[in-house]
């Protein structure tokens, strides 16, 4: 659920920010600037193919570039909203300080989307030199230090140069202009280039979940079920325009589930046989999987 939602979200920025683009670019050609048509033709030169790369690791090369087209959108916020933003006590975001409102909430959402990085968790792990569990934590809280820092610096940047007019999508803000054009390229292509990566977890977890069933063996399953994926996010990029609404639902939802409920449930069931538990534990277990779960289990 986690990949297909992220996988939909990129195809919402990638239609946002290849029609921008494209518009500027080709004024003449209308046929270009609707999100429906630029995603089909991304889908099929470039989703597509990447989705079906066996080996992955050549897209290391598009990820630092992605960084790179991050950074720039990053500082040209910064830029902009140093000279042009109100930061005084009439500003917008000084005013929307101390106020408690409902879209703290969907804030706190799209925070927790912004965090969930779990399926991309084991594979680098097993990629790292010299392995070990300290060394892991200390390469994602580094990592999840600086995404902190600057997804705070961005949001508040945002909000302080556009108030309420602030779109999911800050580029969307902007209009047509050479560096904007350069930051709606660079990022369009910085998320095409990422996809692959999402979208890879999202067919490994389906293919897990359909092995039971025999499909997910066939010499025609990598091929189909990356065509009809990809076609779906692509549909479903077409129809949804706010990506902070796709995100907003993917971390109310699932964030609490990869945080709080999963985690537990799999302790509870690991601790199953633990006769020496605590009584606290064993109700829990009870509440969890039901009074009859011991009985059934050493049925």
């Amino acid at each position: 659920m986690n990949n297909s939602m992220a996988c939909l979200a990129y195809c919402v920025l990638m239609g946002d920010f290849f029609s921008k683009a494209l518009a500027g670019l080709l004024p003449d050609c209308p046929l270009l600037h609707g999100r429906g048509v630029d995603l089909c033709i991304i889908g099929l030169c470039l989703l597509v193919p990447l989705s079906l790369m066996k080996d992955l690791a050549p897209l290391r090369y598009a990820s630092i570039a992605g960084l790179a087209a991050t950074a720039y959108v990053f500082l040209m916020l910064l830029k902009d909203s140093v000279s042009s933003a109100r930061w005084g006590a009439d500003g917008p975001l000084a005013s929307n300080v101390s106020p408690m409102r409902l879209d703290f909430f969907e804030a706190l959402a799209l925070f927790g989307s912004a965090f969930m990085a779990h399926y991309n968790a084991p594979k680098f792990y097993s990629q790292l030199q010299e392995k070990s569990v300290p060394k892991f934590a200390v390469l994602v809280c580094m990592a999840y230090g600086l995404a902190l820092v600057v997804f705070v610096a961005f949001g508040m940047c945002g909000f302080a140069l556009f108030g309420y007019d602030s779109e999911g999508n800050i580029l969307k803000n902007y209009g047509f202009g050479p560096e904007v054009m350069l930051a709606w390229l660079s990022m369009g292509f910085s998320v095409a280039f990422t996809y692959p990566l999402v979208f890879s977890g999202f067919r490994d977890s389906c293919a897990s979940l359909l092995s039971g069933f025999g499909i997910a063996e066939s010499s025609s399953f990598r091929l189909s079920f990356t065509l009809v994926a990809v076609a779906a996010t692509i549909l479903g990029g077409t129809i949804f325009s706010n990506v902070a609404q796709v995100n907003g639902v993917k971390g109310a939802i699932l964030s609490p589930c990869l945080a709080f409920i999963y985690p537990a449930a799999i302790h509870l069931r690991s601790t199953a046989k633990d006769k020496d538990a605590p009584a606290s534990l064993v109700a829990m277990r009870r509440g969890s999987y039901g009074p009859g779960s011991r009985e059934k289990q050493k049925l």
